[in-house]
């Protein structure tokens, strides 16, 4: 089973530090949730751990082994990542674009077959994108392309899941069941999940652990139910919030 670990990390970008000396290890079957206000560095630190810009200070280890010293093939059969916005740079298809996440899979003169385009159609009926097949990415709506992409995602079958604002355009049914079953199946796979989101109680309710960054490179980690305080949040986002529970669980709300 893949672990993922950082030792003593540094990311910066410009003037925002979003951590300094960070050490943690993210272990199989764990969900984590990166919250902080805007611009701390949570996209960049997301980047960062995808291996698509150098740390500041620091390692990144995959089962032992620095992503620097690890193949690109080889990093997009462990790591995935789902960008926060993603802009079209040729005409493709719907089947086209999700077809994208077996591409590491293949070798450099092969096409996709057959057993590849079955694994995409199901991938897009899991996304509710069935029978779009044939649709040009420009006609979609925001939250049809954003399905697309986590179709492709799914098609990458990559044991680390790093997603950039996942629920973005995505109305409640999407966010709630579907994005919720997708990140209980990679759980139940042994996958290790990591997600910046905006949303406390989205956060909340598909993370079980929480990294917190509080800006000029303070961080902190840990299990979510440990983390997830009134002073926490309210520290974290510069505005005070209350915990209120409901149906066995607690919301976060702005006072």
């Amino acid at each position: 089973m893949t672990t993922l670990q950082v030792r003593h990390l540094t990311v910066e970008i410009g003037s925002a530090v979003a951590c300094h000396d960070l050490s943690l290890i993210f272990h199989p079957g764990e969900v984590w949730s990166v919250l902080g206000r805007n611009g701390v560095g949570k996209s960049t630190l997301l980047c960062t751990l995808a291996g698509l810009r150098p740390a500041t200070a620091g390692t990144i280890l995959v089962e032992d082994m620095s992503l620097d010293h690890i193949s690109r093939r080889k990093r997009a059969q462990t790591i995935g990542i789902l960008f926060q916005e993603q802009d079209p740079t040729f005409p493709a298809t719907v089947l086209e674009t999700a077809l994208t996440g077996r591409h590491p899979w293949l070798s450099l003169f092969e096409g996709e077959g057959e057993t590849d385009i079955e694994m995409a159609s199901r991938a897009l009926e899991q996304l509710d994108l069935d029978g779009m097949e044939q649709r040009e990415l420009w006609s979609l709506s925001g939250g049809e392309r954003r399905r697309v992409d986590l179709a492709a995602l799914v098609l990458q079958q990559t044991r680390v899941m790093l997603l950039d604002e996942p629920v973005n355009h995505l109305d409640l049914h999407y966010q709630v069941d579907v994005m919720g079953q997708l990140v209980h199946n990679w759980q139940q796979d042994g996958g290790i999940v990591i997600m910046v989101m905006h949303d406390v109680n989205l956060a909340m309710r598909f993370s079980d652990h929480l990294l917190l960054l509080f800006g000029d490179g303070e961080t902190h980690h840990g299990n979510a139910a440990d983390l997830a305080t009134e002073e926490n949040f309210s520290r974290l986002y510069g505005h005070p919030l209350r915990r209120y529970p409901a149906n066995g669980q607690h919301f976060f709300l702005p006072a």
